[in-house]
């Protein structure tokens, strides 16, 4: 017997990238975030999801993945 549930959470990435700037490069004059998500190498090296809620439904739904399949 199965049950449905909603299971919710945030996934904080971690990136780092060694680039080259200018040597007046000031990273407070432009929106570095903006600028890094135009790099080919997105840096990305781990993830952490933390926040974990879960929420009952009140029916099965079938189209759900299996979580735990026996």
């Amino acid at each position: 017997m199965m049950r449905s549930v909603v299971v919710s959470w945030m996934e904080v990435s971690a990136h780092s990238v060694t680039v080259n700037v200018p040597a007046d490069f000031d990273p407070g004059s432009v929106d570095v975030g903006d600028v890094l998500g135009a790099l080919a190498d997105d840096g990305f090296f781990g993830v952490v999801r933390e926040g974990f809620e879960v929420r009952d439904l009140d029916v099965v739904e079938p189209g759900a993945e299996v979580l735990f399949p026996g």
